[in-house]
C-alpha cells in the first residue's frame, strides 16, 4: 500500500532519476518524464501578479491596499 506522503513530486523525481535514468528501469524513466512535463506545464501557466497602478507617496501620505478575488470561469 502506498502512503500519500510518498507521492510528492520531489520524491517521485529523485526516485525516477535514481531508478529510471541512472538505473535503466523503463517505468521509472516514464514517471520521471511525466514529472518533468508536469513541472514545465505548471511554469507555463503560472500567472505573474498584475500591476494595476503605481504612484510615489510623499512623506506623511498613507496607503490603502484592497484585494478582490476574481471568479473562476
Amino acid at each position: 500500500m502506498t502512503r500519500i506522503g510518498a507521492l510528492r513530486p520531489e520524491r517521485l523525481w529523485r526516485t525516477a532519476l535514481r531508478r529510471g535514468f541512472l538505473g535503466g528501469n523503463g517505468p521509472w524513466r516514464a514517471i520521471g518524464v511525466a514529472v518533468l512535463l508536469a513541472r514545465g506545464a505548471r511554469k507555463a501557466v503560472r500567472r505573474e501578479p498584475e500591476v494595476i497602478a503605481t504612484e510615489r507617496l510623499r512623506v506623511g501620505e498613507g496607503l490603502s491596499v484592497r484585494s478582490v478575488r476574481r471568479r473562476r470561469r
